[in-house]
């Protein structure tokens, strides 16, 4: 994933831009190093691009949300973000486009136990 590109699509899910965004721009590559290290081990990542991107940029949307609710729940400025609306929007976003590349993913929620 090129962090460009995500940091393009963040953008236009946050509505963030300019000399803001940079300061988003962790967020957005911790995003990328979360996904590729869930990623299975045949997957071919320039093979899903498009779609690995997109879900980079909606899981830092969704952190993006939970961060500025956590500083900002008080500044009138930002009470769109605050607003639980708002997390539930971007917690279903993030959830759509992971739905999309489970197929990509290590599957770790597999639990493994004795039958008595």
């Amino acid at each position: 994933m090129i962090i460009e590109d995500v940091i393009s699509k963040f953008s236009n899910l946050s509505g963030i831009s300019g000399e803001a965004l940079s300061k988003w721009t962790p967020i957005c590559q911790d995003s990328i190093n979360e996904i590729s290290s869930k990623l299975r081990e045949d997957v071919i990542e320039s093979e899903h691009e498009s779609d690995l991107t997109s879900a980079a940029a909606a899981l830092s949307f969704y952190k993006y949300v939970l961060c500025t609710s956590i500083k900002d729940d008080l500044d009138p400025e930002n009470q769109y973000v605050s607003n639980p609306y708002t997390k539930s929007l971007a917690a279903s976003i993030w959830q759509e486009y992971k739905d999309n590349i489970s197929p990509l993913l290590i599957d770790n929620k597999f639990l493994f136990k004795e039958v008595i």
